[in-house]
């Protein structure tokens, strides 16, 4: 956690982001990953990973792979995880994150709607631990020059009952280094890691609304996370101003004449 507090750079991050990621990593008796030491055991590192898995066969054409985000997939359902054909193949990872937008239709009058975001993060201002899984994919280069590039998703459960008001799901939080340990580094065959797949209890999170530049995917300025007014606050207050700074008509003024 601490190495994991100074890893942010940007204030928000779109799918094909590059996330910082704890993941599983053998390593000997000293600490390290050679093989000079026969005492092997199991650890856990942090490196980035490209958000987003492809759901089927990696494109073999490079010119294919510039549209491939509409081929990938960025959240996984946790209660059907076992059921993903990639589960076979993939590793458990956690994604970290100081936070994470959700969005919410909220009327701004005259019968439109707006898309509200919200940023959704710890109570006590320390990085979220999102469970997620990861692949090893072929990336560019052809032959021997060929690279491995990992990729991960995020995973779901229903949401907790302080959110239910915002979404009707939300990341499967680990809220705990026993939380971390039994998602990163037990086994699929392990059922473990199952229990972790839940709402994280209320008091948890706190929130607020964010200005709607957010609703842009490449949108990365500071003020993505800072508290604003909604939009609908925002509308309301514009239009209370323009009725209260028009004049009365003549109209107006004669009815109010006395007999």
């Amino acid at each position: 956690r601490d190495a994991a507090a100074g890893a942010f750079d940007a204030h928000s991050a779109c799918p094909g982001a590059r996330l910082f990621t704890i993941v599983r990593r053998r390593c000997d008796g000293d600490g390290d990953d050679d093989e000079d030491d026969a005492t092997w055991r199991d650890a856990m590192a942090i490196q980035r990973m490209t958000w987003g898995i492809y759901r089927g066969s990696r494109p073999r054409d490079e010119s294919t792979r510039a549209r491939a985000t509409y081929e990938r997939a960025y959240n996984a359902r946790g209660e059907t995880l076992k059921e993903l054909a990639l589960f076979r193949s993939a590793r458990r990872c956690a994604t970290l994150a100081n936070g994470f937008f959700e969005w919410r239709d909220e009327s701004i009058g005259g019968g439109k709607t707006i898309k509200q975001p919200y940023y959704v993060t710890r109570a006590d201002g320390e990085p979220l631990v999102i469970a997620s899984v990861c692949v090893d994919e072929i990336a560019s280069g052809s032959g021997s020059g060929k690279r491995a590039c990992e990729t991960s998703m995020c995973t779901t459960s229903t949401t907790s009952t302080a959110l239910e008001w915002l979404h009707d799901r939300m990341p499967v939080l680990l809220t705990s280094d026993e939380d971390i340990k039994r998602w990163c580094l037990t086994s699929n065959g392990d059922d473990g890691w199952e229990r972790c797949i839940k709402p994280c209890e209320d008091g948890y999170l706190v929130w607020h609304p964010v200005t709607t530049k957010v609703n842009r995917a490449d949108y990365r300025a500071s003020d993505a996370v800072k508290p604003t007014k909604r939009a609908a606050e925002q509308n309301v207050g514009s239009i209370a101003a323009l009725f209260a700074a028009a004049p009365p008509s003549k109209k107006q003024k004669h009815t109010t004449t006395p007999l």
